[in-house]
């Protein structure tokens, strides 16, 4: 998993968690407020019930009460006429003279002591009339009301309830028993304009549970429905619950409804309320939808939200995995994208056509972008992408791999096409161009590699491929070579180098080794030479002798060349600083001297590291000082004007020319390693030596040996008169710290000491 996208993995997850993070804590407040809510619905429907239980007992008693108010004054204004024994006529006046006056009353009767009707109006029905009758006075109590069963009137619909009154004398005997017949449908009439719930049901029973009468209510009022007197689950509950003395505050479940009741006092009567169970979540519903609908709008967003976020979050990682497989620079498939469709192409193998595998370096380029700059470097690469694009058929597959390096994939019918279209790709390139004001005319190197069937991996394919383009560079460049299985794993080497470089200068994986240059008189080190190492990652320890080559190749000597040098002066400064007062060599390269602004470019390493120019001196081999004579003496003169000495290295080992030795303006010449070894075993190359240490005397130029490895040479070429000296006997090269030491122990090698 790339880098890119495990981060866009964990901002997905950390999204998730937090979305549902904010859903579980909106759940939780939302069920804790809708529990609260639920609870306080749940208290408020009680407490309506109560109230409303209580409003409609105490209707209940003012109704009996005053009714019993009636009676008692009536009773007592027939007690002496009942004393006196009236006759029927009289008293018959006397009952309709009091049903008159109170015309909530249905009917009046009179009984004496043996429950013999003596008068009555012509409103009591025979079976309230018989009903009455047959309850014996005893049982009534005395100076109270007493209630009787309520009986139907068939002529006006209606359920009566008689209201029973005893009569006595001044001696507390009976005398006789009043019933007043009261509508049951009136006992409520207060409360007729009360607007409940159509599902609210308000009830009459008895205390054994004998429903005499209930009143359904509608959106205007309560309206009474005769019911025959029965027992009901729902009249036995409210029976039971005014039994146990409790009150409207309490309710029963019955049949999925909420029933409360209260008794009436001395009535035996109890008043119920029931309303149906739902009711609570209507109550519930009534004050908890402001929450819901906010809890709901919350969880909409928060997931409106999460899903944005990981919506894009997936568009910007499905960019990204485009971006992964595309170069920012040409917009072609980037090397990933060109490995994973060479990949899918070698599985189709073999076919009719076989598959060419093209790796295209452009020659010298990075002459282009040290010495134009980077902008018009990208430009060049820009218009070769889109000439080869333009080129090129559609089944043809045209990537940049990185830097100046492109690859190709194209069906060929054999390595002879091959050929012919990396001598068409060649032509192309080759075209002038225009970028920013400069004429340019690129070249280019090109490997080629025909697959016929199923390889091992396409890293592989491509491996093969670039060794052909590498071969190329070494014939020259700007032509095509064929891979051979010759170019063996030496040629591979090389090219795995080439790909290496940029990783090595950014991970830091050269180092810099400082050999010391003594003084052969004194013994005493007077200089360093600045020595390029590198230790790959993966390979481990590579020899200068491998790499140095191909850098010179390729033109990576450049960039790294440039490294050596600043590393190099600041360390030298740092030396100088302590007290030593050294002199820095520092190898250039071909490459190196073809660069027009090397002069401008060491002046500014000088001045950021604080290193005199005196102190630095630049080692040019022949073969760099003698090729190009002509372009390079002007670069030489400009060093030299810096105050930067110059030496001629490996002298003696290439075709010398005096004329030239004359003519370019060097300080000193260091003799090679390959005289020095044979210094004591073959007189050719001690005469050669000891002519080239004359000559530097007569010219005047500084000579240092070096490859000195026994103490023969070093005796030999002090008594010779060379002045100066370095090998392996008087010090390997060393990393900075291990000089630092050599320096602080008096800078003397180990038989001077």
């Amino acid at each position: 998993m790339t880098e890119g996208s495990q981060e866009a993995f964990h901002v997905l997850r950390v999204v998730r968690w937090a979305t549902l993070a904010l859903l579980a804590a909106i759940a939780c407040i939302t069920l804790l407020a809708s529990f609260r809510e639920w609870r306080y619905a749940g208290e408020s429907t009680r407490r309506d019930l109560a109230v409303l239980t209580d409003a409609l007992t105490a209707a209940a008693s003012e109704y009996l009460v005053n009714s019993h108010a009636n009676l008692a004054r009536f009773a007592g204004h027939l007690s002496p006429l009942v004393s006196h024994k009236p006759s029927a006529p009289g008293l018959h006046a006397e009952l309709d003279s009091f049903l008159l006056a109170n015309s909530r009353i249905s009917g009046v009767l009179l009984l004496d002591k043996t429950g013999r009707v003596l008068a009555c109006t012509g409103m009591v029905p025979p079976e309230t009339r018989a009903e009455v009758a047959r309850t014996p006075l005893t049982t009534l109590p005395p100076g109270r009301y007493a209630l009787g069963h309520v009986q139907s009137d068939p002529d006006t619909r209606q359920w009566l309830l008689p209201v029973r009154y005893v009569l006595r004398d001044a001696d507390g005997r009976i005398q006789a028993e009043l019933a007043a017949l009261m509508p049951v449908d009136d006992w409520f009439h207060p409360f007729t304009d009360v607007v409940m719930s159509e599902q609210t049901t308000i009830g009459l029973v008895s205390e054994l549970g004998v429903r005499h009468g209930s009143w359904a209510t509608t959106d205007v009022g309560i309206h009474y429905t005769p019911t025959p007197p029965e027992v009901t689950e729902e009249s036995a509950a409210a029976a039971e619950l005014a039994r146990g003395g409790q009150s409207a505050i309490v309710y029963l479940h019955v049949r999925n409804r909420l029933v409360a009741a209260k008794r009436l006092d001395s009535s035996g009567l109890v008043v119920y309320v029931s309303e149906p169970a739902t009711m609570l979540w209507y109550h519930w519903w009534l004050r908890e939808w402001p929450i819901l609908l906010i809890a709901l709008i919350a969880a909409i967003l928060v997931l409106g939200s999460a899903r944005l976020v990981v919506w894009r979050e997936s568009l910007n990682r499905t960019r990204r995995l485009a971006a992964a497989r595309e170069d920012a620079l040409t917009r072609l498939p980037n090397r990933t994208a060109f490995l994973e469709q060479l990949t899918e192409r070698l599985r189709a193998l073999p076919n009719p056509r076989q598959l060419a595998v093209y790796a295209l370096d452009l020659d010298s380029f990075l002459l282009i972008s040290e010495g134009l700059g980077a902008e018009i470097a990208n430009e060049c690469i820009k218009t070769v992408a889109a000439r080869m694009r333009d080129c090129m058929p559609s089944e043809r597959l045209l990537a940049r791999l990185w830097g100046d390096r492109f690859a190709v994939l194209a069906p060929v019918a054999d390595e002879t096409e091959a050929l012919a279209l990396a001598a068409e790709g060649l032509a192309c390139i080759a075209q002038p161009m225009d970028a920013a004001g400069h004429q340019l005319r690129l070249t280019a190197s090109i490997g080629v590699h025909v697959v016929s069937e199923a390889a091992t991996s396409a890293e592989a394919v491509l491996g093969h491929a670039e060794a052909s383009m590498y071969a190329a560079h070494k014939k020259g460049g700007n032509n095509s070579v064929l891979f051979e299985r010759h170019f063996g794993e030496a040629t591979h080497r090389q090219a795995r180098l080439m790909l290496a470089f940029e990783h090595a200068l950014q991970h830091a994986e050269f180092q810099l080794h400082y050999q010391p240059i003594i003084e052969l008189k004194t013994g005493r080190t007077t200089g360093v030479e600045a020595l390029l190492r590198w230790t790959e990652s993966e390979r481990g320890n590579i020899a200068p002798g491998e790499f140095i080559p191909v850098a010179e190749d390729t033109g990576w000597i450049v960039p790294i060349g440039r490294w050596v040098l600043q590393a190099a002066c600041r360390q030298a400064a740092l030396w100088r600083a302590s007290g030593y007062d050294l002199k820095l060599a520092v190898n250039l390269s071909v490459r190196q001297l073809q660069e027009h602004e090397l002069p401008d470019n060491i002046d500014k390493i000088l001045r950021e590291t604080g290193l005199p120019a005196s102190a630095l001196t630049l080692e040019i081999t022949e073969t760099a000082a003698m090729q190009d004579f002509h372009a390079n003496a002007p670069i030489l003169h400009a060093l030299r004007q810096l105050g930067v000495e110059l030496a001629i290295d490996d002298f003696g080992t290439q075709y010398s020319s005096l004329n030239y030795l004359a003519q370019i303006p060097t300080n000193s010449v260091k003799i090679d390693q390959s005289f020095i070894r044979k210094l004591q075993t073959h007189s050719d190359y001690a005469n050669i030596t000891h002519a080239i240490l004359s000559l530097c005397t007569s010219l005047n130029r500084t000579c240092i040996a070096e490859g000195i490895e026994t103490e023969q040479n070093y005796a030999t070429l002090r008594n010779w008169g060379c002045e100066y000296a370095q090998g392996f006997w008087i010090a390997r090269p060393m990393d900075a710290e291990s000089m630092g030491r050599w320096l602080e122990n008096g800078g003397y090698p180990p038989l001077r000491q």
